[in-house]
């Protein structure tokens, strides 16, 4: 693992034994569908962690209304309502509007790791369990069969996937590291889950005794793994390397656009150079373009170009047919595509370029 995966990987250690992964995540503000955070073994217990909250809150509430069950029913339908009603808001609403809802605003994926967006999901399962109480479910085997090795196989499955894509991304390692999360959540359920479900071999005092132990080592492996992710970046910083030191000098984003932004800054057209620079590139696009760039420049090719480049984002379509672009741009986009993200902008740097091209032929 890189210093920052390493890193990270221990801090979610951490935040696992403190029930609170997805507060976490969240407040990374990593999307859960990044490339990055798929090479995290350990980013699915944010769900997890929202269950155990909600186990926390849950039988609380039960309690309080152990005799007002009419009162306790309204109170959960509702909590549901308003639970759907802001997940939706979060995921898809705000992006409708122009002002946010306050809370999703400042982090975009508060909806999808905190327990405000979740709670109706596990609040739907415990209704199905309420009228499940009192209906014959003998017919429902084979679904429980599934449901009692889901959890185990949740639990296999991301670091499996995370580690082998880590090593090698080819799909015949994927495919084969899918295949064995059935026979190891077997296992797993048979030879982990029951036993200690046995109060004949782990009594109460047991479980609380080797959680608290667990707890420790866990929390011991953690700052290990930061501490050595910390001492890792020290020889990074330490390094003579230009490309290791401006990695770390910048963070991830800063340094895919620096380059190609200060060039865009320093040079809106091409000069009128024509003896030690006889060749032209115009580089457009998006952050793929911007980090294109930096392999242009890193790997010292095309030395003997003129390079331009101009900055257009992918939803704002790169096209130079003669069909209008505006009506394959979505009308959330359209503002931002009518200024300078417009490829229309680049034109001119096109002209110049194709004019040369032409002259000198």
């Amino acid at each position: 693992m890189l210093p920052e995966n390493l890193k990270e990987f221990g801090e979610t250690l951490i935040s696992i034994i403190c029930l609170s992964s997805n507060i976490y995540f969240w407040w990374k503000d990593d999307g859960y569908f990044n490339d990055l955070t798929e090479l995290n073994p350990l980013v699915h217990t944010w769900s997890l962690a929202v269950e155990e909250q909600f186990y926390f809150i849950f039988p609380i509430l039960c309690y309080l209304f152990l005799r007002k069950k009419f009162y306790l029913i309204i109170l959960l339908i509702c909590s549901a309502v308003v639970s759907l009603f802001l997940s939706q808001w979060g995921g898809n609403f705000q992006y409708m509007l122009i002002k946010e809802f306050q809370m999703f605003s400042q982090y975009r994926y508060a909806s999808f790791y905190l327990p405000i967006g979740r709670i109706w999901e596990l609040l739907f399962g415990a209704f199905i369990a309420f009228y499940l109480q009192d209906n014959d479910t003998n017919n429902t085997r084979p679904l429980r069969w599934i449901g009692l090795l889901s959890y185990s196989a949740y639990l296999w499955h991301q670091p499996l996937l995370a580690f082998t894509r880590l090593q090698s991304n080819q799909t015949l390692n994927i495919i084969i590291v899918v295949s064995s999360i059935f026979p190891l959540s077997i296992f797993s359920y048979f030879f982990i889950e029951q036993p200690f479900r046995n109060k004949k071999y782990f009594s109460r005092q047991k479980i609380f005794l080797m959680s608290g132990l667990a707890f420790v080592i866990t929390l011991f492996i953690a700052i290990f793994l930061i501490q050595t992710a910390n001492n890792r970046s020290m020889i990074v910083n330490k390094s003579n390397d230009t490309y290791l030191s401006d990695l770390k000098k910048y963070d991830n984003w800063q340094y895919v656009v620096r380059n190609f932004n200060a060039l865009e800054r320093k040079s809106k057209t091409f000069s009128n150079r024509t003896i030690t620079l006889n060749k032209r590139v115009v580089l457009i696009g998006d952050s793929f373009a911007q980090d294109f760039y930096n392999v242009i420049i890193e790997g010292k090719h095309l030395i003997d170009y003129e390079i331009r480049v101009h900055f257009v984002y992918s939803r704002c379509q790169i096209y130079l047919g003669l069909e209008d672009r505006r009506k394959f741009i979505e009308v959330k986009h359209r503002q931002t595509c009518t200024n300078a993200n417009d490829i229309k902008y680049a034109l001119p740097l096109i002209r110049v370029s194709l004019s040369y091209t032409n002259s000198i032929k």
